[in-house]
């Protein structure tokens, strides 16, 4: 196949969750993906897509899909979590701690498909393994990049709180309006507070619940940009989302841009009044 770029390789879900053990699954945007892309790495809602996938491309069909290379999957569950009090919050990625039990219970699913013979369970389930993926350094990649935005009191947490606001009250607030305060209390725990209650009269338990959505949500996109480092691919993000997820990446190529770090550098040199 030679040499893949980064932009040939796409890594996102195509599926929704409609129950806790079903999915609707949008095989259009699948076959889609599948045209124009190299390969396609499908972020598995635990493996519950494949009912929809046998249905669409038959058993045989998404084996070959699988062999191909063309299609792989991630069945690693990956999400920001928070700990703590309103006071001394700590936010870390969980992932399954048994990862070899965790996707051999999912792996049960292909069972539940109708028509399928035992060969073909057999078949089908060796065919999924073999395309599985990992992104075993996702989570500390994650947990540093979110640290980072604390730390620097990224502007983001104010476009995670407003997106949170609206989907939890109805209610739009312009991001630029919103002061969040964040101060790192020890390496793991942060304290924030908030100009929330005066801008819109929630109670104080409402605003800071918002803050914390606003910081999980920036959590979970560093959840992304890290599995698109670790797979080497690009990832999407829903409409809402498209204004944190692209000022994140304007932050990186800021941060990985040569001529930014000379512009830093020089102004150190003239702070600091050396030659």
């Amino acid at each position: 196949m030679g040499t893949m770029e980064l932009r040939d390789h796409l890594i996102g879900p195509c599926a929704r969750r409609i129950a806790e053990d079903e999915v609707e699954v949008d095989i259009g945007a699948l076959v889609r993906r599948l045209v124009l892309f190299e390969r396609y790495t499908l972020r598995s809602i635990s493996l519950l897509e494949v009912r929809a996938l046998v249905r669409a491309f038959g058993e045989g069909g998404l084996r070959a899909l699988l062999a191909d290379g063309c299609l792989k999957l991630l069945v690693d569950i990956l999400s920001m979590a928070q700990v703590g009090s309103p006071g001394a919050l700590s936010f870390s990625t969980l992932v399954p701690h048994e990862r070899r039990q965790f996707v051999s219970s999912r792996l049960a699913v292909v069972h539940d498909v109708p028509g399928l013979s035992g060969r073909q369970v057999r078949a089908l389930k060796r065919a999924i393994v073999a395309a599985l993926v990992e992104a075993p350094d996702a989570p500390q990649l994650a947990n540093r990049g979110l640290d980072e935005d604390l730390d620097r009191r990224s502007p983001l947490i104010a476009n995670g709180v407003a997106l949170a606001l609206e989907q939890q009250h109805g209610v739009t607030l312009d991001p630029a309006a919103i002061r969040i305060e964040v101060d790192r209390i020890d390496e793991a725990t942060v304290r924030t507070d908030s100009n929330l209650k005066e801008l819109t009269a929630l109670p104080p338990e409402a605003a800071n619940d918002l803050v914390t959505r606003g910081i999980l949500a920036l959590g979970g996109l560093n959840i992304r940009v890290a599995l698109m480092e670790q797979l080497e691919g690009i990832g999407g993000c829903e409409p809402d989302e498209l204004s944190m997820f692209d000022g994140k990446l304007s932050m990186l190529l800021r941060d990985a841009d040569p001529d930014a770090q000379e512009k830093r550098f020089q102004r150190v040199l003239t702070l600091a009044e050396l030659p």
